[in-house]
């Protein structure tokens, strides 16, 4: 995939797990053919930045060597495509069929590929709840577990079903959704905003615990720091991974109280061309005058990737400031006032201020 940056791959461990050689590739990879960056995303994928053109052949025969890509690209959207609860097989609260509903849709998934019709980056959810409850997971068409059933939502409409029909109800949901709403985003009434990445930093079930990654970059010496303390992590979303080790890094979140726990940013104008403003640049800058509570989103352009729900404030750059929208999303951004960064700054740090007094 091409970015203003350059090329870049997006990886999809199979369930999510990467081994402590396989972060060294990784690492040597980013630093060797790229900008020596790698992105977290929200749906937990990594993303290996600013690779030259003549560079992307070359760094798909190591991934794929090293098991961390698929030959077959299709197989490789597949596994994007189909998100699942993040602690299943680990929390023993979570449906026990929630992984197995995934691989029977994945499966029906290779042999009748998605419509093209359907809008871009459509996903599936498979919920199993426990620690993170039923709920947290955003997708377009989700199964959540109730008791002993589970039910199955895409848009206005629910079934009910046994774990085996499941992964069939969900196939037939998209193939009817692809006609009667082609390229269209579902609106599914129930949608929250995605698990909150301070629901999985600190303790997790079964002695795992959950790290944060600060604006969802790391450095290639940071994976290699990483893969030389840990054995494995499981990816986590929300710009995260788990590990049943303890780890102390400056670009970890390791508090679930850390504002750097509650901003969220994306790539900016150095890597999309339709940002605005170098986004990771002014987080850093906003975070100064934030509290620990406040929910910032920082979007380089309305489209509001790296968060698409609601937020505290939101920040829609635009080409002199920043829209401010309060308690909101990016959407309707043209109706409210633009302001500069320093003005932004002194907003937030006097609401800081505010809600320190009201304590």
């Amino acid at each position: 995939m091409e970015a203003k940056d350059g090329f870049l791959i997006r990886l999809t461990p199979p369930g999510s797990v990467l081994k402590s050689g396989q972060l060294n590739i990784i690492a040597e990879t980013a630093a060797r053919y790229g900008r020596g960056i790698v992105q977290v995303t929200m749906r937990g994928n990594l993303q290996i930045r600013g690779l030259r053109a003549q560079s992307v052949a070359t760094c798909q025969r190591i991934l794929i060597d090293a098991a961390l890509s698929d030959p077959a690209p299709s197989l490789e959207r597949i596994r994007q495509s189909v998100l699942m609860s993040p602690l299943h097989a680990i929390d023993p609260e979570c449906a026990p069929e929630t992984a197995e509903i995934a691989s029977r849709l994945m499966a029906a998934l290779a042999q009748h590929p998605l419509p093209d019709s359907l809008p871009p980056k459509f996903c599936f959810g498979v919920d199993g709840g426990g620690f993170l409850p039923v709920g947290s997971m955003v997708a377009d068409i989700t199964a959540s577990c109730a008791g002993h059933a589970w039910h199955v939502h895409c848009g206005q409409e629910t079934r009910i079903l046994e774990a085996p029909k499941v992964a069939a109800a969900m196939m037939r949901f998209a193939a009817e959704y692809a006609i009667s709403q082609p390229g269209c985003r579902i609106v599914t009434p129930r949608t929250v905003s995605a698990a909150p990445l301070h629901r999985l930093i600190g303790r997790l079930p079964a002695g795992w615990r959950g790290y944060g990654v600060a604006l969802g970059l790391l450095k290639s010496d940071d994976i290699h720091q990483i893969a030389e303390n840990l054995d494995e992590i499981r990816l986590l979303p929300g710009r995260g991974f788990m590990t049943p080790k303890a780890l102390s890094m400056p670009c970890l979140v390791t508090d679930p109280d850390d504002k750097m726990a509650q901003i969220f940013a994306c790539c900016g104008v150095e890597g999309c061309t339709h940002a605005h403003m170098d986004t990771i640049r002014d987080a850093r800058y906003f975070a100064d005058a934030l509290t620990a509570k406040t929910r910032l989103h920082v979007s380089g352009c309305r489209k509001g990737c790296a968060h698409p729900g609601k937020a505290d404030v939101t920040l829609v750059a635009a080409e002199n400031g920043y829209t401010v929208i309060k308690n909101g999303n990016t959407q309707g951004a043209e109706t409210h006032q633009i302001m500069t960064r320093e003005a932004i700054g002194t907003m937030l740090k006097s609401q800081s201020e505010a809600d320190a007094l009201r304590k």
